[in-house]
């Protein structure tokens, strides 16, 4: 959190800034894309108004992607959040699926799986309020059936209610 200049405040709520940055010296548009879908998840999960002329800046700094990037960043980001005492309507778990040549669906591909073996990849978004519900957040890439993405969309949900559990445990441990 940090104080606003008064030209840059909203009266009524927090101002959220979120910034990815890159290990390169540009951002592509990938990059901003990724900049502006965790800005809308995060933004629509943060208690805005407990928080007038405040701002909350988030910086995404990946040194390296193995793969499920995407995914990666908005688990941090919630857990980030949550530690550093930002009051959230829930928490948000991610993961990202692919279906591979052969039809399996792998959770948490390598980048090697998503570039050699992927037909399709998913990452997919869950609240834990709604998890048996709709997702938050989808991007997916590729060809798929809207039977394969079904599929992806409920190996995906059991995946984050596992992880959303680990979470819930770490953090009352804490």
């Amino acid at each position: 959190m940090s104080k606003l200049n008064s030209d840059q405040e909203q009266e009524q709520q927090v101002t959220f800034l979120l910034i990815v940055y890159t290990t390169i010296f540009f951002l592509d548009t990938g990059d901003r894309w990724m900049e502006f879908a965790l800005k809308s998840i995060f933004e629509s999960e943060i208690l805005v108004y407990m928080h007038p002329r405040t701002r909350f800046k988030l910086n995404f700094q990946p040194i390296s992607d193995d793969g499920s990037l995407e995914s990666a960043a908005i688990n941090s980001g919630c857990i980030a959040l949550i530690n550093a005492g930002v009051p959230l309507s829930t928490m948000i778990c991610a993961t990202t699926v692919i279906v591979t040549t052969n039809g399996d669906i792998l959770v948490d591909p390598t980048a090697e799986e998503l570039l050699n073996n992927a037909v399709s990849s998913h990452t997919i978004a869950f609240s834990k309020t709604n998890i048996d519900s709709s997702p938050v957040y989808i991007n997916s890439k590729g060809k798929f059936t809207r039977e394969k993405y079904q599929e992806c969309e409920s190996v995906s949900r059991e995946a984050c209610k596992k992880i959303l559990k680990f979470l819930e445990s770490t953090l009352e441990s804490n």
